[in-house]
């Protein structure tokens, strides 16, 4: 049984990502977040039960700057997200691996860097009895959502980047087989960060080396 993780990255471009993180963070300092964020999900990818690994990126001029934040990994390949909505950009991607023979096949996005890397195998785990399986995350949309049949309309008409994602997918799953990750949190504004260190330095203080780039990162600016 084919197992595929995508992981759909952006071009960390000042300016471009993490707005949300703005004006109480700058735009290089949004960008440079995100850049550790993508780092400590492409680890995590790497040491998930996978067999393959494939980073969808955004714009169409990404691929080299996203390959060069993956400088230690080689086993993920690289596909550009296209045009339209995330929606859109869900549909394409995921028909591009089933396309491939992927069979189990998981999507996660870049703003998860604490995410267990437990909760991605137990999603492909899921996917063995339940046609879909979702993560939720805590402002109303997902982190993570994977398919082992033909995603259809899955994705479309959602009103992406509001509270109501999640609701508005399960009401798509209806009469679907599928399957509920543990909620997990997401970074988007500046009281996320706030968490997120608090966060960090208590894994910290009982050893773990749970997103490892974004501590090295934040211990080093002044956003600690």
């Amino acid at each position: 049984m084919s197992r595929w993780a995508i992981l759909f990255a952006k071009k960390p471009e000042a300016g471009s990502v993490k707005t949300r993180l703005q004006p109480e963070f700058s735009p290089i300092e949004s960008a440079e977040l995100y850049t550790n964020f993508a780092k400590d999900c492409i680890e995590n990818l790497a040491r998930a039960s996978i067999d393959r690994r494939l980073i969808a990126y955004t714009p169409s001029d990404a691929e080299k700057t996203i390959r060069e934040l993956n400088r230690s990994f080689a086993s993920f390949e690289y596909y550009p997200q296209g045009s339209g909505n995330l929606g859109l950009r869900l549909e394409r991607v995921f028909n591009f691996v089933f396309s491939k023979g992927g069979e189990r096949v998981v999507a996660l996005g870049t703003d998860t860097p604490t995410l267990p890397v437990n909760y991605i195998n137990s999603a492909f785990d899921l996917l063995g009895h339940n046609d879909v399986v979702l993560g939720p995350a805590m402002d109303g949309g997902y982190y993570l959502i994977g398919s082992r049949i033909d995603v259809g309309d899955l994705f479309r008409d959602i009103s992406w980047g509001t509270e109501n994602v999640f609701e508005q997918t399960i009401d798509r799953l209806k009469g679907t087989s599928f399957s509920l990750l543990p909620p997990w949190y997401d970074i988007d504004r500046p009281r996320d960060v706030k968490f997120l260190i608090a966060h960090l330095r208590g894994m910290h203080l009982i050893g773990s080396s749970i997103a490892r780039h974004t501590l090295s990162y934040l211990e080093q600016s002044r956003l600690e």
